[in-house]
């Protein structure tokens, strides 16, 4: 599966795609304000200005899915998150939803959702994201402010979403893991097997690599001073431990910087 990013020739088919996706939620809810059924032409050209939005296709070209997202002094908003009615169910709206994240680097990811839409709203739970405002209620509809911190940013700064044992923990994907192992294998002159290659990230709970867990000097550091990462630290600029990733990794180093 591949999330790429629409063009304005698009957007007959995402519109086609917007009503058909969001209509059978309609039936019950009395939502006529901002309603993705009413967009326009117009609208949804002035949308790609601001912000970047990506679609999924089945095999034959169809946009089966699409998500809109924008980056503002580290914020990435969310929205729109939409999958055919015919491809529901098939873990496509969870695949675009995680790589919109990962493809659009932030500090934290916020949108509004519908209590009324229980079982969207109940996704986003279990995401992490968690409901931290009300933009406005009426008795039948209620919109609930969410958001989370990227936690996907390790303490030494790298981004784990990027991490190709996160990639294929995330996915399930044993070639990867195989890949990755070879190349671990080489790269440090060790033997690595694909069943270490099992990571859910620096900073969140589950499977580590063995690295994380028992050979990193930056995490348990970091930890122990009860960082969010180390761009919080006053030694940053000073620290040989952390200078053995950043001067290989500017990416890093800019994570911190801009955390």
């Amino acid at each position: 599966m591949e999330m790429i990013v629409a063009t304005l020739d698009d957007i007959p088919e995402l519109l086609e795609l917007q009503r058909k996706a969001y209509a059978p939620a309609f039936g019950s809810l009395d939502w006529t304000d901002d309603s993705p059924l009413d967009e326009t032409l117009e609208h949804l050209c002035q949308e790609f200005h601001r912000c970047t939005i990506y679609k999924v296709q089945n095999a034959e070209g169809q946009i089966i899915g699409s998500i809109r997202g924008n980056v503002t002094d580290g914020s990435l908003w969310m929205g729109r998150m939409m999958v055919h009615p015919d491809y529901q169910g098939q873990g496509i709206g969870r695949f675009m939803f995680d790589e919109l994240q990962r493809l659009m680097p932030h500090k934290r990811a916020w949108f509004w959702a519908c209590l009324q839409m229980s079982a969207t709203y109940n996704f986003y739970l279990r995401q992490g994201f968690k409901p931290t405002g009300i933009l406005n209620e009426n008795p039948k509809l209620t919109w609930i402010y969410m958001e989370k911190s990227n936690n996907l940013i390790a303490y030494c700064g790298l981004d784990c979403a990027k991490c190709d044992a996160y990639i294929a923990t995330r996915n399930n994907d044993q070639a990867l893991r195989e890949r990755t192992a070879r190349l671990w294998s080489e790269l440090n002159g060790t033997t690595i097997l694909p069943e270490h290659i099992n990571c859910q990230g620096c900073r969140m709970d589950g499977a580590k690599t063995v690295f994380c867990e028992q050979m990193c000097q930056i995490r348990p550091c970091a930890m122990a001073k009860g960082l969010e990462n180390c761009g919080g630290c006053a030694a940053m600029d000073d620290c040989e431990k952390l200078k053995s990733i950043t001067s290989n990794r500017p990416d890093a180093q800019e994570n911190l910087r801009n955390w």
